[in-house]
């Protein structure tokens, strides 16, 4: 019998009849379940349901409405029929009760983004078909440690795979953080998830759910898109990065040094660590790596104006910065950046470039050395 042939078969009359027999049937279910496999199902009042569970349950990303149940049959031809799960569970209407056979395969397909529209997923994770499990997925961008993440089971994914990454960095921008999923087809589903109006307004966060394989990418804010975007907000908040490392060097400190510090800590913070009565204030250097352009920009800025409330100079750090303190390092630095034939490669360059002074701060700061050289 087909598939649509059993559409219209009471098989649960037949199997109480003198003629019936009701025996389990062997199956195989592949697909968004936890464990695809082959299982010998029971006799059921809702045999494609049960064939998930016994499967392990459905995976957070299994689209309910498109099961499909392919039956061959003995002239050789395939017969398929669509079975919708999603809609009785929402309404809480009886759940299809398609017949299945020995041999037959159940097939949960994976939700295309495209498609998501009005599937609450909330509602199949909380369900009796969903499986609890970890899911494996690669974390990519601005994050403090991109790579392969396996997350467990979260009422809020997106956001904790961010912190399972450490945390976003200082030029994450969490308007636009992109999901990408490869369907069963081949095909590449892909959709945007805003985390900072949830941020900003306190709304809840988006529940996107995470399976095996998805792709989650955090983009750099653009500097000409971040005139309305709080960056101190987001590197003050719980997805940021929780600590990042600045060097300093300093001549009236004594040294160079490298500081752990808060995330969203700015120039200020550092100041207040500086013997200010021995620090030429006016005159500041930020330097930074610059990815993009693969060297090193500087800016000055003006620690007197910063100590006198101008919030333009007080500039908000990010990992791995470097600050310099003190007008005859600073011409040094200056000269040997504008003088250094090569760009650096990478931000290990770039650090490596600050160790070396670091290696000869006896020389640059000692008592017997002539600064003014």
């Amino acid at each position: 019998m087909s598939l649509q042939e059993a559409r219209g078969y009471d098989s649960s009359l037949a199997g109480r009849s003198i003629l019936g027999n009701p025996q389990p049937v062997s199956i195989r279910a592949i697909g968004e379940v936890t464990q695809p496999g082959f299982y010998n199902l029971p006799p059921s009042v809702s045999p494609v349901a049960d064939a998930l569970r016994l499967a392990g349950g459905i995976t957070p990303i299994a689209d309910l409405r498109a099961v499909r149940v392919c039956r061959y049959l003995d002239n050789g031809e395939v017969s398929e029929e669509v079975v919708n799960l999603y809609d009785p569970l929402r309404s809480g209407a009886p759940l299809d009760e398609l017949r299945l056979g020995n041999g037959d395969v159940v097939v949960v397909p994976k939700l295309d983004f495209a498609q998501a529209d009005n599937y609450d997923s909330n509602l199949v994770a909380s369900s009796t078909l969903a499986a609890r499990q970890p899911v494996a997925v690669t974390i990519l961008g601005e994050v403090a440690q991109p790579g392969f993440q396996v997350l467990p089971f979260s009422p809020r994914p997106v956001a904790d795979a961010l912190l399972t990454a450490g945390g976003i960095t200082s030029e994450a921008d969490l308007r636009a953080v992109t999901v990408r999923r490869v369907l069963t087809d081949g095909r590449t589903s892909e959709t945007k998830v805003d985390l900072y109006t949830s941020l900003q307004t306190g709304s809840p966060l988006p529940d996107l759910r995470l399976g095996d394989g998805d792709v989650v990418f955090v983009p750099k804010v653009e500097s000409n898109t971040d005139e309305y975007y709080d960056r101190v907000l987001v590197s003050r908040s719980t997805l940021a990065q929780p600590q990042i490392v600045v060097r300093i060097l300093s001549y009236p400190g004594g040294g160079i040094s490298i500081a752990p510090l808060p995330n969203g800590s700015t120039i200020a913070d550092v100041l207040s660590a500086v013997p200010l009565q021995q620090a030429d204030l006016g005159k500041i250097l930020l330097v930074r790596f610059d990815p993009e352009q693969g060297k090193a920009i500087t800016r000055e800025i003006d620690g007197k104006k910063l100590l006198m409330g101008d919030p333009s100079q007080d500039i908000a750090l990010q990992h791995h910065d470097a600050i310099v303190i003190g007008r005859n390092l600073i011409s040094k630095i200056t000269y040997a950046l504008s003088t250094f034939t090569q760009p650096f490669r990478d931000v290990l360059g770039f650090l490596l470039f600050f160790d070396t002074l670091r290696d000869s701060a006896s020389n640059l700061f000692g008592p017997g050395s002539d600064n003014n050289n």
